[in-house]
């Protein structure tokens, strides 16, 4: 996202939508309210319906609907034109996934206090076998005088 904020470390990143010239970052129209985000149902959820009330707004929107974007945007899409909303859904409405691995920015954006690590071992058989002959040369010592004695 434009802000920093970063789809990897949060799901509630959002900057406001608008209409675009073709593939560039150029912006014709701002949909006011209208949010876009690092999920379709985040930002959905994040957004208002205020263009949807002002007349202005809703023209300007069915202007470049209509006339500038109609179904050629089909063509950059992976997506076929008869395509299941299911399926899009399915696919979370991503055309592409893209990876920018960065392990500092990272655990910036985390801030950890510190951090740790654990070494998980299973017992083996030469761990298990000593461990028994241990608490049975253990108990033989404990239990020599109490049975001497008795």
């Amino acid at each position: 996202m434009k802000d920093g904020c970063s789809c990897g470390t949060q799901s509630d990143c959002n900057e406001l939508n608008g209409i675009y010239y073709d593939t560039s970052d150029k912006q014709i129209f701002v949909l006011p309210g209208w949010n876009i985000g690092c999920s379709v149902v985040e930002a959905i959820l994040q957004s208002t319906l205020e263009c949807f009330y002002g007349p202005v707004c809703l023209e300007s929107l069915l202007f470049y609907a209509m006339n500038k974007i109609g179904m050629d945007s089909w063509k950059i899409s992976r997506f076929r034109r008869g395509a299941f909303i299911q399926s899009i859904v399915n696919e979370l409405f991503l055309e592409e996934w893209m990876i920018n691995k960065s392990h500092s920015l990272f655990y910036h954006a985390c801030a950890p206090i510190y951090c740790s690590y654990t070494i998980r071992k299973e017992n083996d058989y030469i761990h298990t076998t000593t461990t028994i002959l241990g608490l049975f040369g253990g108990l033989t010592i404990l239990l020599k005088p109490v049975i001497q004695f008795s």
